[in-house]
């Protein structure tokens, strides 16, 4: 699933969450049964998303490590820069936190 569908479905489920408390604030019940079933689905949403940004910045991390490696072993940085696999943003935040 693409991170725009899953921003879709977590904006759309967090929609229907606030339009059904809205109708239902007159019950109670119902709205305390209804948190127990849509809060479910949107733990387990935020969770993945979170695991999902985890990921992408470890695999981030990882790239300007082995980008620094790199041009530490003498090796040209367009180079180290496409071994590494990583975008000119973060060869620029990789030399910056580095200060090279």
């Amino acid at each position: 699933m693409k991170k725009g569908s899953q921003i879709q479905i977590l904006l759309f489920a967090e929609t229907a969450n606030d339009v059904i408390r809205e109708i239902a604030k007159k019950y109670e019940k119902v709205v305390e049964g209804m948190g127990e079933v849509m809060g479910g689905a949107l733990l387990e949403t935020n969770a993945r998303k979170i695991k999902n940004e985890g990921r992408a910045e470890g695999q981030e991390e990882k790239g300007m490590k082995v980008f620094l490696n790199l041009i530490g072993t003498g090796m040209d940085r367009k180079e180290a820069q496409r071994l590494a696999e990583i975008g000119n943003d973060l060869v620029e935040k990789a030399l910056k936190q580095n200060r090279l």
